[in-house]
């Protein structure tokens, strides 16, 4: 269950997505798929401050998951500290590595753009 976009859908902006109506509604749509036999987890800006939020969902929550990475569900705080700080460190080095890929891309096409502007204008 995506915490954020519960949260866009309640009118609730992302710097609120640790409030009691969230976690309510987070608790809510987690029982009913438990009680359909789903397993459940969640997501949605997972950081170090979700911590307290994490714990209280412990009960009804197998799991959790930042953007990249799932987590089994633990309620010892300092542990929970530390696999955050990694998924986040994970997520941090996969997006400066994309952002480095995709940059070395955009340049490549920007020196072909150049490249075929001034054939067309040499042809002209």
């Amino acid at each position: 269950m995506g915490r954020s976009d519960l949260s866009a859908s309640m009118d609730i902006a992302k710097k609120d997505i640790e409030t009691q109506p969230v976690y309510d509604a987070t608790r809510q749509l987690l029982t009913l798929s438990r009680e359909a036999g789903f397993t459940t987890n969640f997501g949605g800006n997972i950081g170090i401050e979700s911590i307290p939020f994490i714990i209280r969902m412990s009960d009804i929550a197998a799991r959790f998951e930042t953007r990249k990475v799932v987590i089994g569900m633990n309620t010892d705080e300092k542990k929970l500290k530390k696999a955050i700080a990694k998924a986040l460190e994970f997520e941090l080095m996969y997006l400066l590595n994309k952002s480095a890929y995709y940059d070395a891309m955009a340049k490549e096409d920007t020196q072909r753009i150049i490249r075929m502007q001034n054939q067309i204008q040499s042809a002209k």
